[in-house]
């Protein structure tokens, strides 16, 4: 099954460590990218939850010391 989700990450500080973020989580199965917002230091995620569990995208972010300090599941019509 399908998710998208808005993932908020503190340490987000300027555009290189959101680019290290989404060089860390672009390789991941079956995982895309929807959204990155610098201001709001947050990514839009979709993917299968069933091949690409949580944990595996959060290990993937505390590879590059980056933590997940607020997720929040959102639906697609809700991405502008």
């Amino acid at each position: 099954m399908f998710k998208q989700t808005k993932v908020t990450l503190p340490k987000i500080g300027c555009q290189g460590c959101m680019k290290k973020v989404v060089s860390a989580l672009t390789p991941l199965p079956t995982l895309t990218i929807i959204a990155t917002d610098l201001p709001s230091k947050s990514v839009v995620l979709h993917y299968d939850e069933q091949q690409l569990p949580g944990e595996e995208i959060e290990q993937a972010l505390q590879h590059i010391n980056h933590v997940i300090s607020h997720e929040e599941e959102i639906s697609c019509s809700s991405i502008s």
